[in-house]
């Protein structure tokens, strides 16, 4: 998967597929997280949880907006 991230492209897609992606990049970070140790374990978790609560938060507003 690419990392690559460009807003522009994210927010023109649909908001299915922008939950998508977010739970993509968590998952890769999780990975990540899984070869890193001490700190940078540590911050791979966190933005794991970020990315995650970024597509529950997505998911939410696009069913108040439907």
């Amino acid at each position: 998967m690419a990392t690559d991230f460009a807003a522009d492209q994210f927010w023109a897609a649909v908001p299915e597929e922008r939950v998508g992606r977010c739970l993509k990049m968590a998952a890769l970070a999780d990975q990540l997280a899984a070869r890193a140790k001490g700190e940078a374990r540590n911050e791979y978790v966190e933005l794991a949880k970020q990315w995650r609560l970024l597509a529950a938060e997505l998911e939410t507003w696009t069913d108040t907006v439907r």
